[in-house]
């Protein structure tokens, strides 16, 4: 039996028309559009920014003479099994 139209076909065809239908009619979408918080935001030239991040960043530590480290590392000795 070769069919034109398959069962399948008739189910996606329906399907396709009902989503088209459903889309032009507009049912169950709001028109109301979602409310949203936002956050105020300022712009500021790069002389400000540097003196912000100069502000902000911790003091340099002086460099010192490294501590003190042991010049020889006694080996361990190897285990037997």
């Amino acid at each position: 039996m070769d069919r034109r139209f398959t069962i399948g076909t008739w189910v996606s065809a329906a399907g396709h028309l009902g989503l088209i239908v459903w889309l032009l009619a507009g049912w169950g979408m709001k028109q109301d559009p979602l409310e949203f918080e936002f956050t105020p935001v300022s712009v500021v030239s790069g002389e400000e920014y540097a003196a912000i991040v100069a502000a902000s960043a911790p003091e340099p530590v002086p460099e010192s003479a490294p501590e003190s480290v042991p010049e020889a590392v006694p080996e361990v000795a190897a285990m037997e099994p």
